[in-house]
């Protein structure tokens, strides 16, 4: 999945992990 896409989608991901 491209990070590009939504920095804060991935930002909760990370927290997620």
């Amino acid at each position: 999945l491209p990070e590009e896409t939504g920095s804060v989608s991935s930002s909760e991901e990370q927290s997620v992990k």
